[in-house]
């Protein structure tokens, strides 16, 4: 149902496109979508509306999710992202399953 989800995400973001966080998640979706160069976008717009979502999860958030590391933040994905496309495509690598699976969606 990520076409329904991503459709959400496109009101959402219709109907008030100002709010980071909606940008960050649909980011997110794109990215596990495999729509890579979408994210970078989204996750770029995102930053540019509010660079705190860089700080990625509240702690108090992380605390309820039983989540004592620091996951990785839009910021640090976007980064990579961008350093893998300027690779050739035969050398980047966008996807890590294992790694993806555990990730979860930003919230405000």
């Amino acid at each position: 149902h990520a076409e329904d989800a991503l459709a959400a995400f496109e009101r959402a973001i219709a109907a008030e496109p100002g709010i980071a966080f909606v940008w960050a998640n649909r980011g997110i979706l794109n990215d596990r979508l495999g729509r890579h160069e979408a994210a970078m976008a989204d996750y770029a717009r995102a930053l540019e509306l509010d660079p705190a979502v860089a700080d990625g999860p509240h702690w108090l958030t992380r605390f309820l999710r039983k989540q004592a590391e620091r996951p990785p933040t839009i910021a640090d994905r976007l980064a990579y992202l961008r350093s893998e496309f300027a690779k050739p495509p035969s050398e980047r690598v966008l996807r890590v399953p294992e790694t993806d699976a555990s990730q979860r969606p930003y919230q405000q």
